[in-house]
């Protein structure tokens, strides 16, 4: 189910011209699937380029925070490659998110993580997160808040511009597979 998921996700990007690569060459990550824009994306002040990330959350040693946070942090390194502005001079930031699905659903805490964590260095100069989908309930699970009480946390406007790409996208996905079935 994942791979015809997936499929249906990577077909998705591509109508909507994003570059998919398939699978992502991080060591020790096993991805399934990686899109990003090929254009800049203006967001309020900035430009972003979006990187998602997809992994199989049910074939990776990962249902805890830490190792998606280490993920989060190999994959980050990988995309700021190829950015030669310094992280807090950029106007042009990467806006990632590590997309993590799963047939079987997700603990309490990474729920938890998934809709209160942003990634994001303290410098800045990007934004980051972890988007949940679990795929027997069709549920997608981001960050819950974009604001830290009454202001906005850095990288708001990339971070639910994210959130609402990943989640339409994936609702396509879902849409179909019911088609296929």
């Amino acid at each position: 189910m994942i791979h015809k998921f997936t499929l249906a996700v990577s077909q998705a990007f591509q109508k909507k011209g994003y570059l998919v690569h398939q699978p992502c060459r991080i060591p020790e990550i096993r991805s399934s699937l990686y899109v990003q824009t090929t254009e800049p994306i203006r967001l309020g002040f900035a430009k972003v380029l979006d990187h998602f990330l997809f992994i199989d959350a049910d074939d990776s040693v990962f249902d805890r925070p830490d190792l998606l946070k280490e993920i989060y942090k190999r994959f980050s390194a990988q995309v700021n490659l190829g950015f030669k502005t310094p992280h807090a001079l950029r106007i042009l930031i990467p806006n990632i998110a590590i997309v993590a699905v799963s047939k079987t659903g997700f603990s309490e805490e990474m729920l938890s993580f998934a809709r209160t964590s942003s990634l994001e260095p303290w410098y800045g100069g990007e934004a980051g997160q972890v988007i949940l989908v679990d795929l027997a309930r069709e549920q997608i699970v981001s960050l819950v808040s974009h604001s830290n009480g009454r202001y906005p946390r850095p990288g708001a406007i990339p971070l639910l511009h994210a959130s609402n790409c990943i989640r339409k996208i994936c609702q396509e996905a879902f849409a179909q597979i019911k088609l296929d079935e």
